[in-house]
């Protein structure tokens, strides 16, 4: 059943590397766009994931994307400019 394989897949330990690779690329891509001066949408994509892989994760990127927004703050000073769909 589908909740036999959600558990075993958290108990396996394999959720440990994927959230960890996700996490690294959402630092990259976050800080790519912060020295860009832009925000893509795409980019979520990559939170989402890390996310999804592991679902306690949701704690530890809530400060990696409130960084991220401070950084871009501090870098541009305007939300209006940079919105780019």
């Amino acid at each position: 059943s589908f909740h036999y394989r959600f558990l075993e897949w958290h108990a396996s330990g394999m959720e440990n590397a994927w959230t960890h690779v996700l996490f690294l690329a959402t630092v990259y891509v976050a800080w790519r766009m912060v020295e860009n001066r832009e925000i893509r949408w795409w980019w979520l994509i990559w939170p989402v994931l890390a996310c999804l892989s592991r679902l306690d994760s949701v704690v530890h990127m809530a400060p990696v994307l409130g960084l991220f927004a401070l950084a871009f703050w501090g870098r541009v000073r305007s939300w209006t400019r940079t919105w780019r769909i």
